[in-house]
């Protein structure tokens, strides 16, 4: 991990650890060379991304640690 890099949540759903991942070439791995963060007790996941000119590692603890969803269009808010 970077020193710059911002530091991985708690699982949003669980609590629990995410692991950083990388997914090693094979013949049989259509995502090799992805890379995707996961929670290792519920397998909550962020997206596979893989990267071009950019790391992908900073984009994905980023998408990890959003807590907000964009709301649905046609989706009101619920009154208390």
């Amino acid at each position: 991990m970077n020193e710059n890099e911002p530091k991985m949540k708690q699982c949003p759903f669980c609590g629990g650890s995410p692991r950083y991942y990388e997914i090693q070439a094979d013949e049989n791995t259509p995502n090799a060379g992805g890379e995707y963060i996961e929670c290792a007790a519920c397998g909550a996941s962020t997206v596979i991304m893989f990267s071009l000119k950019d790391d992908a590692r900073p984009h994905l603890i980023d998408r990890w640690n959003c807590r907000q969803y964009p709301r649905k269009k046609g989706m009101k808010e619920k009154q208390q």
